[in-house]
């Protein structure tokens, strides 16, 4: 008798701990919100482009959100590049060389995000070790 009482207690606290994991692996920004960034990065370096930003989807990593950027370059490529979100943490990279993509405006955007997901800095510094698949690896 003890023995399914200890055993039922067990099944309930891991099912808690499951559902807490799941609660936690669910809070992320939207599509949109990550494009709002991925733009936000590169308007910073050059405010003049017209840039387009198709979401694609990378094989490869289900988890990160991709995108394409391009502008209507009249004397080359319209290609400027590829890029990925960290959906929990708003983190930007440029997925054909994994760096960070940086700016005064982006990292304000970022702190917005991290604060409407209520991010402890101990779950953000776990998160934020989380690196897209890039090019070059």
């Amino acid at each position: 008798m003890k023995w399914s009482m200890i055993m039922d207690k067990a099944f309930l606290f891991l099912l808690g701990l499951i559902s807490i994991g799941r609660a936690y692996a669910q809070v992320k920004i939207t599509s949109t919100e990550a494009r709002h960034l991925v733009d936000e990065g590169l308007r910073s370096h050059d405010p003049s482009h017209a840039i387009e930003l198709s979401q694609v989807e990378n094989r490869y990593d289900r988890v990160f959100m991709y995108f394409e950027a391009s502008w209507p370059n009249p004397v080359g490529s319209p290609h400027l590049g590829n890029f990925a979100v960290n959906p929990w943490t708003g983190d930007v990279f440029d997925s054909d060389n994994c760096k960070p993509v940086v700016s005064q405006s982006l990292r304000k955007l970022q702190d917005a995000v991290r604060k409407k997901l209520r991010l402890k800095q101990e779950e953000y510094t776990k998160l934020h070790e989380r690196k897209p698949v890039c090019a070059t690896e």
